[in-house]
């Protein structure tokens, strides 16, 4: 295999008690032509000769991490430790892969950061401070952003969004065009889907689910094996518990 490009030992950049040398092409594919300057790796082991996966600028590749397949990696970006970036991934700015995190066929960018055994994949974007770690899974043209986190087993897809400070955790799911924002929780095994928003400082937990176009906002609470649905609307101080269902057009409020 003819390989795409090369080491240059004499541009070294220390990270920590790690050497890094920057990359040479050393033939024309994709849009890098022969010669083009790349970013820093440690080793041929994290970058793939093979595919037009490449590291741009100063990004950096290092430990036993891996870019393949088609891969990008831009900017001041940093994979590291067991991470591994594949597929159509696109890695920008000062964004953060590590752990044994896998960023696939999505974009992370700003300064957001994926690791733990996270999984970021399907189009899924992360971006500005959003934190995505343990075995949380976000695919599904799925977009976390701001300073939102998501962690646990907890999964987000479906073209779902969280943003601001919102936190998911533990195994609840987001999906189907949901949307949690604000300083909003949901966690344990809470279910949030079918267009329904979660916003201030709200809490879903336990059981609950919360569909359609339904809302829970302001300070209330939906937990235990509730329901909220269709139209309706929980908010103020309201708390929805046991397996209180709440549909139509309904509002509560404390």
């Amino acid at each position: 295999m003819k390989t795409k490009y090369k080491i240059d030992w004499s541009n070294a950049l220390k990270i920590g008690n790690k050497t890094l040398y920057r990359i040479i092409a050393t033939r024309d594919f994709g849009k890098i032509r022969k010669g083009s300057l790349g970013g820093y790796i440690e080793s041929e082991e994290n970058l793939s000769q093979k595919g037009r996966c490449w590291i741009y600028g100063d990004a950096k590749v290092y430990d036993k991490a891996k870019v393949y397949d088609d891969a990008e990696i831009y900017g001041d970006a940093k994979v590291y430790d067991d991470a591994e970036v594949y597929g159509r991934a696109e890695v920008w700015a000062h964004a953060k892969i590590f752990g044994s995190a896998k960023v696939y066929d999505a974009v992370v960018d700003d300064n957001a950061e994926v690791y733990g055994s996270a999984k970021v994949y399907g189009y899924a974007k992360i971006y500005n401070q959003a934190k995505i770690s343990d075995t949380a899974e976000i695919y599904d043209h799925a977009e976390i952003s701001d300073n939102a986190e998501v962690y646990g087993s907890a999964k987000v897809y479906d073209y779902s969004e969280v943003y601001e400070s919102a936190k998911i955790y533990d195994n609840a799911e987001i999906y189907d065009h949901a949307v949690v924002c604000g300083d909003a929780k949901v966690y344990e095994f809470a279910d949030i889907y079918d267009y329904a928003s979660i916003y201030d400082n709200a809490k879903v937990y336990g059981d609950a689910e919360i569909c359609d176009h339904a809302e829970v906002c302001d300070d209330a609470e939906v937990f235990e094996f509730a329901k909220v649905y269709g139209y309706a609307k929980v908010c103020g101080d309201a708390v929805i518990c046991e397996d209180t269902e709440v549909g139509g057009h309904t509002e509560v409020k404390n």
